[in-house]
């Protein structure tokens, strides 16, 4: 038989039970503020998570609007705050602010900051939201104030050529650059119409001519524009390389011929190796010079040959050859017959540029990007013999009376053009891609000289009035001196470009605008006490003492008559040589060749 025996709990083992109760309870209570404290941690994070993707998007937005810093601020901060109500942040609600700022960001101790700035390129926005500290025990914690920061940029960069090469080229125009560069090469060239149209069209970008060169061994596989600015190379390495991105790129097969043709003469002259700093020829924007945004900008391969082979050209005097119909000028023709053959010494005394950069201005107030057309001398000389042998219905009527002859040389001498990228009035955008700007100028001083054969000389033209083949009248007159001519002045050019359309650029545009031929023409007209003339005549071989004022008039009655000469041979010999070296008198024609519109980029 088992008997139970009861024992009585001592008050001890009471008193564990009563411990083990408190400390369950304690632990109890520590693990709901752990978890609470884990939630609100959690909540705090999410809320500022969101809050900074808010303040992302609104910098990203900001950067789209802002577009290289040529909006209002009022702009963009409207742009901003409909950007993140649409993304559930209201600016204006009780608790939340919006705070936007220009500036620009730089490196302390490798760390980028971001720094308020008169001269701005990044765009800065801050947000903040209050929020309870603590859902659980809310009413024991004041509201916690978050805050997120966040910076972006967006340039557009361009492709800038200053001088008014046209966009297209005509019959007229292909024989002014065949001279032109066949002068440049040392050997004659004559290309086609189609050939100058796939040089200009059929567009490169540099990355484009950087990977051929990289496969020639003269860049490396990374290179960018800043590598493709500083190199060195010769003449037959650069139209070898034109030649093959063209031919990897879709050029037309008449560009391809046309670059083939030119290194085949420079070959044959001797030109080929002849070295080329291309860092006379590109003005690239430093910050963007190693972006891929620069490596894809685009350029035309014409300009890039010419500006070239104006280089390698600097300071020499380069010879060209010209023979053209004169059937144009009726005047010239009786003078000169059907064809004027006239040889035109080229001085090159800088070279023209192609400027890869972003809009606006440094720190200094200069421009990033500028691009100048080239500034030469040239010079024609024109030898008048009109009279008895001569053809021509003028030589009909007044040859058997009248012999002209005489040296006159027309001296042009044109200094740097230069054009910039101003300001940005209007972003392209995703939807919309209208694109406005504007592009400064300032024309280059261009100047005109008559002279004689040698440039120490005046001027001289003898006239000889005979009868029944007795000479009466021999009057010499000499002129010198430079002819005013209209050089234009500083002027902003606007364009409008629609990115979204295939044939938007490249563009072009131009400041009003005069031909060397009228400036002649215009300039002997005017020109009054610019021009110094003396004259002496002979009647029947005797000497005429002539008043002043008598000579005065015979002066500038055969400089009237001159003028329309002169104004000819001009526009059948300078003007399309000037045409085709960008150089006009009192213009500047812009090209823009490519842009770049580049994405908001977070920077901070």
């Amino acid at each position: 038989m088992i008997r139970l025996r009861y024992v009585p709990i001592s008050a001890s083992r009471r008193n564990q039970r009563g411990a083990i109760a408190i400390m369950a309870a304690t632990v109890l209570t520590a693990v709901l503020l752990f978890v609470a404290l884990a939630v609100d941690t959690g909540r705090l994070y999410l809320e500022k998570r969101s809050l900074q993707q808010q303040a992302d998007i609104a910098a990203l937005e900001a950067a789209q609007i802002y577009c290289s810093g040529f909006d209002s601020l009022a702009t963009v901060e409207a742009g901003v705050k409909a950007a993140l109500l649409s993304s559930g942040f209201d600016a204006d609600s009780t608790g939340n602010s919006m705070s936007v700022g220009l500036g620009t960001i730089s490196t302390v101790a490798n760390k980028r900051v971001f720094s308020n700035a008169t001269e701005f390129q990044s765009i800065q926005v801050v947000l903040t939201r209050s929020v309870p500290a603590a859902l659980f025990a809310g009413s024991l914690f004041n509201d916690i104030t978050l805050t997120a920061t966040s910076v972006a940029e967006r340039d557009l960069i361009a492709t800038l050529s200053a001088g008014n090469a046209a966009l297209s080229v005509d019959s007229e125009q292909s024989s002014a650059l065949d001279a032109v560069l066949g002068g440049l090469l040392g050997s004659a060239i004559n290309l086609s119409v189609a050939s100058y149209e796939g040089l200009l069209e059929g567009t490169l970008t540099f990355g484009e001519l950087i990977t051929e060169l990289s496969a020639a061994g003269l860049l490396g596989a990374a290179a960018s524009l800043d590598d493709l600015s500083d190199l060195d190379l010769t003449l037959a390495q650069l139209l070898t390389a034109l030649s093959d991105a063209l031919t990897v790129n879709g050029g037309s097969s008449a560009a391809i011929t046309a670059v083939d043709e030119m290194l085949n003469q420079a070959i044959a002259s001797g030109a080929s190796g002849e070295s080329i700093d291309l860092n006379s020829v590109l003005s690239v924007d430093d910050d963007y010079a190693g972006s891929s945004q620069a490596n894809n900008s685009e350029f035309t391969p014409l300009q890039l040959i010419t500006a070239s082979l104006m280089e390698i050209n600097l300071g020499d005097t380069v010879n060209l050859n010209l023979s053209v119909d004169t059937a144009s000028i009726p005047l010239i023709s009786e003078v000169f017959g059907s064809t004027l053959n006239q040889t035109v010494s080229l001085v090159i005394q800088s070279v023209p540029t192609i400027a890869i950069g972003r809009f606006g201005y440094d720190t200094s107030g200069l421009p990033r990007t500028l691009a100048r057309a080239a500034a030469l001398d040239l010079l024609t000389s024109v030898h008048v013999d009109f009279g008895p042998g001569t053809s021509g219905l003028l030589n009909a009527l007044l040859g058997s009376l009248l012999t002209v002859e005489g040296d006159i040389s027309i001296g042009v001498t044109s200094t740097d053009t230069e054009a910039w990228l101003d300001q940005i009035s209007q972003c392209p955008r995703l939807l919309s891609r209208d694109f406005d700007f504007t592009v400064s100028s300032s024309p280059g001083i261009a100047t005109v000289d008559l002279h004689g054969a040698n440039p120490a000389d005046p001027a001289n033209l003898s006239v000889d009035l005979s009868l029944l083949g007795l000479g009466l009248v021999r009057t010499t007159v000499g002129i010198a001196g430079s002819l005013p001519l209209n050089n234009g002045s500083d002027e902003t050019i606007p364009f409008s470009v629609d990115l979204s359309q295939p044939d938007a650029l490249p563009t072009e545009e131009g400041t009003s605008s005069t031909s060397l031929s009228n400036a002649i023409t215009n300039g002997i007209t005017s020109a009054g006490s610019s021009l110094v003339g003396s004259i002496s005549a002979r009647f029947l071989g005797f000497p005429i003492t002539l008043s002043t004022g008598n000579q005065s008039t015979l002066v500038n009655n055969l400089l009237l008559a001159l003028a329309p000469l002169l104004g000819g041979v001009a526009e059948l010999t300078l003007d399309p040589l000037l045409d085709a070296l960008g150089i006009a008198v009192g213009e500047v024609r812009v090209q823009v060749l490519d842009v770049e519109e580049g994405r908001g980029e977070l920077m901070l």
